[in-house]
């Protein structure tokens, strides 16, 4: 009987797919364009439903503060707009993209490379001042890589002080690379093969930002 793989995929974004089915699942992405297409689109969904939910639990906690400080009226009033604006823009920003669902299958069809990496600026402060503001350009946005070539990470703007790349394992969030960066650096070389097949984010220490990638191979 033949795999349906595109059964799958919801499985295999969560990392909750078998080890054995896992590995079969990531040959036939090598393969399967169609497949690696339709990986990619769910993976964006699945991205907006979660920062939809964390929206949703912001709007919660706002609640709260606005019943125990209900004599501060300015200030509830004001976080409750906040909080209801960005539901609403998340709101948008689903219905767009399931509008745009098609479209964007065609466009990945005739080049993979139509869809940008989405640039996530830092906003976290560290004790004692705030931190230097990054851009993580690439990979970022669960971009899918060939774990036998070299893999380049890049920021802007340089760093003013020294720091280190670190890369994490979505699935047990433990420590799989590090290494030390110099002040005025924007980019970084992984050598081929440093990395197994997986799931993973990185980030620039010292911020909590993070993009995530795949390799495949």
């Amino acid at each position: 009987m033949k795999t349906n793989y595109e059964d799958w995929i919801e499985d295999y974004i969560e990392g909750v797919l078998p080890e054995s089915d896992k590995e079969r699942f990531e040959n036939e992405l090598k393969s399967n364009d169609d497949l690696k297409n339709k990986c990619r689109e769910r993976t964006k969904l699945h991205e907006l439903w979660t920062n939809a939910a964390r929206y949703e639990a912001t709007k919660e906690e706002v609640i709260g503060a606005i019943k125990k400080g209900k004599n501060k009226k300015r200030l509830w009033i004001r976080n409750f707009s906040i909080a209801a604006s960005v539901i609403v823009v998340v709101s948008l920003s689903i219905v767009l993209f399931l509008n745009n669902e098609v479209e964007q299958t065609e466009k990945l069809a005739e080049d993979e490379n139509t869809l940008q990496p989405k640039i996530n600026l830092p906003e976290n402060k560290a004790s004692g001042g705030e931190l230097q503001e990054l851009v993580l350009l690439k990979p970022a946005n669960d971009t899918l890589l060939n774990g036998s070539e070299s893999i380049v990470f890049e920021w802007t703007p340089e760093l003013k002080d020294s720091s280190a790349i670190t890369i994490l394992d979505v699935k047990t969030d433990s420590l799989m690379f590090k290494e030390s960066i110099l002040p005025n650096q924007n980019k970084f070389m992984l050598k081929e093969n440093t990395l197994p097949p997986g799931n993973y984010f990185w980030f620039i220490q010292k911020t909590d930002k993070k993009e995530s990638f795949t390799i495949i191979e």
